[in-house]
């Protein structure tokens, strides 16, 4: 006799009797978080009837603040010496490059290079170190462009070759490139069997 027809009928008594049994069990753990939170909001009614209107972080901050001024509200103990009086510097007026007078240099030696050095503050030419800047003449080079000579046509013309087309046409494309790498990454050997 042929009992493989009890196979899928068993496979679904099973599967009804787990079905069945995590059910009960998803019913009873809605119980117990049901029972649970009703027992926290009588314990917060409870807490609730048990504290002050007042908070005691309040309170804590208003016994913190009575201290901070009741050491301000104390004299200062006379063995701490008292800050002398600050007096705050006279202004100065600031000295200005467009307001000196300009320097007297000496001429340049040489007529085709020309020095010329400023100093940074008027009055202190020994303490700051000057630049020398050298220029020289520019000369302006004009150059007629060469055409250079057409190749000579060939009286033959040579046979065309299909091939030879299309890889010029490849080598003129800027992206061909581009698709050669990824066409060799596709359709290539792996990496690992790479040498």
């Amino acid at each position: 006799m042929n009992w493989n027809f009890l196979i899928p009928l068993g496979i679904i008594v099973v599967m009804s009797v787990l079905g069945y049994l995590m059910q009960m069990l998803k019913n009873s753990t809605q119980k117990q978080q049901a029972e649970r939170e009703r027992e926290r909001s009588a314990a917060r009614a409870r807490a609730k009837d048990r504290q002050p209107t007042v908070r005691t972080a309040n309170r804590d901050l208003d016994r913190y603040q009575r201290a901070i001024d009741a050491q301000r509200a104390k004299p200062a103990p006379s063995n701490i010496p008292v800050a002398a009086k600050v007096v705050a510097p006279k202004p100065t007026r600031k000295v200005r490059l467009a307001d000196a007078p300009a320097p007297d240099f000496p001429a340049s030696k040489s007529s085709s290079a020309r020095t010329t050095t400023a100093p940074l503050i008027p009055g202190t030419f020994d303490e700051i170190p000057t630049a020398t800047v050298v220029t020289t003449p520019k000369i302006a080079v004009v150059t007629k462009p060469v055409k250079a000579p057409a190749p000579p046509k060939s009286a033959t013309t040579e046979p065309v070759n299909p091939v030879a087309v299309q890889l010029q046409a490849l080598l003129q494309n800027p992206n061909s490139l581009a698709v050669a790498i990824m066409l060799h990454e596709v359709l290539g050997p792996p990496k690992c069997k790479r040498g």
